[in-house]
């Protein structure tokens, strides 16, 4: 069941962190500043997506994001899958290494229709996604 909604990459993605720890930064302390020009290391691919809420067959609309980058053998090989909310595809397309945060989250505010009160909810959103990429290596500041 795991493997139906999670998928193999993500469990290898899992394995290759357990077993070879070389394959993961080593910056856990790493923050994103307001200069910060996040680029994902890679190729996006967002797909319409659900997940599970509970055990009882509920579901939510979810965007599963896919993020395949070049083996040094020669190849692709996709190196994460994660999902979010449907509403979060736009920010994908900024982490191309143009954008400062700032710029991200202004982008963001606009795109969801928000105000500034929900400011801080969404850059410690985007900052998290970020840190995340970055800790997988699939992304550079």
């Amino acid at each position: 069941e795991p493997n139906g909604v999670f998928g193999e990459p993500f469990f290898a993605d899992a394995f290759r962190r357990l077993v070879d720890p070389s394959g993961i930064p080593a910056a856990p302390d790493f923050k994103v500043s307001a200069q910060s020009r996040p680029r994902i290391r890679g190729r996006v691919e967002c797909r319409p997506s659900a997940i599970p809420v509970d055990g009882g067959g509920r579901v939510v609309p979810a965007l599963r994001v896919e993020v395949h980058t070049v083996e040094e053998r020669g190849g692709d090989t996709l190196i994460r899958r994660m999902f979010v909310p449907p509403t979060m595809e736009r920010l994908f397309e900024w982490l191309d290494g143009s954008h400062d945060l700032g710029d991200i989250v202004a982008r963001l505010e606009r795109h969801l229709g928000t105000g500034t009160a929900e400011r801080p909810a969404i850059l410690k959103y985007v900052r998290g996604v970020i840190e995340g990429l970055h800790e997988r290596g699939l992304l550079t500041v």
